[in-house]
């Protein structure tokens, strides 16, 4: 029978594999190192003679926790540190066909230096150590970019915090974006907030400390200290400013700056599917190149047509949107936005249900232009100057919609009933003046006196 080649410590025993027997020596396959755990132990050969062994010491296998950098460019020959333990002086590091058993590598049993010979090739490359009694282990998370190049970016015009998208090749997640004013003296300078969405795309927001008027290079680094052209940049603009609101009457049409027709409110009303609308005119330059917006209020309004011209020239024209009430207009410029130039909504009423109703009861009002808060006045007779049914405090609008409101009708300041009744919204805003909607007539009433007696028939 062959020999039986063993390890033994205490009552654990392990075996070789007997590959080839000699009268000699024998040559054997030792089992997984990983298997035996590191210690003294007997090394034993047993035949049918009998049984001989002799100590013998295994080391502990080499553990690589982390390499640092785990991430180059092409072209680079960092030195490499590994991290980890039970490493043995002098060990032998390998990677992609470079090796070195020199003693310097050898910092201490929990660290290794190795000073790449040459570039890499590109890709991922295991890193592998082994001790000098062959305990080997590998760590495969070397890996070797190209260096990453810069296509585009959009917008190239926007705000402080602005949102925009970088597209090119090689890009990592730890990949930075640095925005560098071209002034001098540069000002607002920071680092954007990058989120990876592939190689060859990133997702960038500006720094908060852009300042208005300046441009801005975009200068991409990674981890890798790899570097890529970038040619792109991204303009924080000056504010546009509104000059005129203008309007002509119930037409929808273009009116030109030179025109006097300047108003602080209108109607908002269709014509077919179209919205009123109104011109802007002010300093609105390179509308090509500006992404403009307005807004009245916090709604956003369609604009129909838009033309740069002089400073004071620029157009816009848009349709007033869905809003009812005070709604000041700003023409926002990439994101930045314009003073507010005051403008309310004059609202129109178009129903009233049911028409005939009572002190305390809710109705519905219907129209456009409508608003929350806006104080409502029923009158007595066709026209407003037949006298309110109740002169202060007036009752106001609970407003779904600019089209769809209620209203709890009010006491009077004596009581009165009958088919003669009317009303309309009225309030008043800061550098408007009054706006009110149309009388709506037909109404039947019959109201109770307010607590406090009777004021007289106004």
């Amino acid at each position: 029978d062959p020999p039986r080649v063993f390890i033994r410590a205490n009552a654990d025993e392990f075996d070789f594999t007997l590959v080839e027997p000699l009268t000699a020596e024998l040559l054997v396959a030792t089992p997984p190192k990983a298997d035996i755990p590191a210690g003294n132990w007997e090394l034993c050969v047993q035949t049918e003679e009998g049984e001989g062994c002799t100590p013998v010491t295994l080391s502990p296998l080499p553990v690589i926790s982390s390499i640092s950098p785990s991430v180059v460019r092409a072209g680079q020959s960092p030195t490499l540190t590994l991290n980890g333990q039970d490493f043995v002086s002098p060990p032998t590091i390998a990677v992609a066909g470079q090796s070195s058993s020199a003693p310097e590598n050898f910092s201490s049993p929990t660290q290794l230096r190795f000073p790449l010979l040459a570039p890499l090739p590109i890709g991922n490359h295991p890193v592998q150590v082994t001790n000098p009694d062959g305990g080997q282990v590998s760590f495969s998370s070397l890996q070797v970019l190209p260096n990453f190049s810069v296509t585009n970016s959009t917008p190239v015009t926007g705000p402080p915090s602005g949102s925009l998208l970088i597209n090119g090749t090689g890009f990592t997640p730890a990949i930075t974006v640095q925005f560098n004013d071209t002034s001098s003296p540069p000002q607002g300078n920071g680092v954007g907030a990058v989120s990876f969405i592939s190689g060859s795309q990133i997702a960038v927001t500006a720094p908060a400390s852009l300042q208005s008027g300046r441009t801005y290079t975009l200068n991409l680094t990674d981890v890798a200290q790899g570097s890529g052209t970038s040619p792109q940049t991204y303009e924080v603009p000056t504010p546009a400013v509104i000059q005129k609101v203008m309007a002509d009457g119930n037409n929808n049409v273009l009116l030109a700056c030179s025109n006097h027709l300047e108003v602080t409110q209108a109607t908002v009303f269709f014509s077919g599917s179209t919205r009123r609308r109104i011109t802007l005119c002010g300093d609105f330059p390179q509308v090509t190149r500006y992404n403009y917006q307005v807004k009245f209020g916090d709604v956003d309004a369609t604009i129909v047509y838009s033309e740069s011209s002089g400073s004071s020239s620029g157009r816009l024209q848009v349709e007033i949107p869905d809003v009812g009430g005070l709604a000041p207009i700003r023409v926002f410029k990439s994101g930045i936005p314009s003073e507010p130039k005051p403008f309310a909504i004059r609202p129109v009423i178009t129903s009233v249900s049911p028409s005939s109703f009572g002190s305390g009861q809710a109705i519905n009002i219907s129209g456009n232009g409508l608003a929350t808060g806006v104080p409502v006045d029923f009158s007595r007779g066709t026209h407003p100057n037949y006298g309110s049914v109740k002169a202060a405090p007036l009752p106001t609008l609970n407003c779904s919609s600019s089209q769809s409101c209620s209203v709890t009708v009010p006491c009077t300041d004596l009581t009165t009933s009958g088919p003669n009744f009317a009303l309309n919204t009225v309030a008043s805003y800061s550098g408007i003046g009054s706006v009110s909607s149309n009388l709506f007539t037909g109404l039947s009433g019959s109201f109770e006196l307010c607590s406090g007696g009777s004021v007289g028939d106004g």
